[in-house]
């Protein structure tokens, strides 16, 4: 994990630095950072457990490097940056919503492939649910009610990103334990 980190971060940081002192115009610089930077920011981002603020840092230098080409000012709300079209935003990917919608994409589709991945992730889920102590579906839980007494897995990077934007799933294959009573 840490190796993986390093080496996005040092993607990150040569490509802010190359960014800096060209004479991109906007449309360069944009294309470049959404058809460059962001697909080999995001190739192996759905594998990592990246916190959100690891994320931010690792994005925070090509954004500031890219954002003056742009015609923005370096401190423009992160919600104009990343927010949708509709409501006046940029829409430039983040690090940290890619990374957890892959994660999503991910665990949804092998567990409804039924493959060997899936297993091991519906097994890893149950001892999830079983450490948690919780009897309802842990995932539909309130991430920060449990963050203090889970160990970090790949399950549980995904679990505060659900919190966040208010998501729910239900898998249907899943383990709960029955009452004892």
């Amino acid at each position: 994990m840490d190796g993986a980190k390093e080496k996005i971060t040092s993607i990150a940081m040569d490509y802010a630095n190359a960014v800096t002192g060209s004479r991109l115009d906007r449309a360069g610089a944009l294309w470049s950072y959404v058809l460059y930077l962001v697909p080999k920011l995001m190739y192996a981002s759905p594998a990592l457990t990246l916190t959100e603020e690891e994320c931010n840092k690792i994005q925070s230098p090509p954004l500031m490097a890219v954002l003056p080409k742009l015609h923005l000012n370096r401190h423009t709300a992160q919600s104009i940056v990343h927010g949708p079209q509709d409501y006046g935003g940029l829409t430039l990917p983040s690090v940290y919503g890619e990374q957890s919608f892959g994660q999503l994409w991910y665990l949804l589709g092998h567990i409804n492939l039924q493959d060997k991945t899936g297993r091991l992730m519906l097994i890893s889920l149950s001892n999830l649910q079983l450490i948690s102590g919780c009897e309802k579906s842990i995932l539909q839980q309130e991430h920060s009610r449990y963050k203090g007494w889970l160990e970090k897995c790949w399950l549980t990077s995904i679990w505060p990103y659900l919190s966040q934007v208010g998501w729910k799933i239900h898998i249907r294959n899943a383990w709960l334990p029955t009452k004892p009573r």
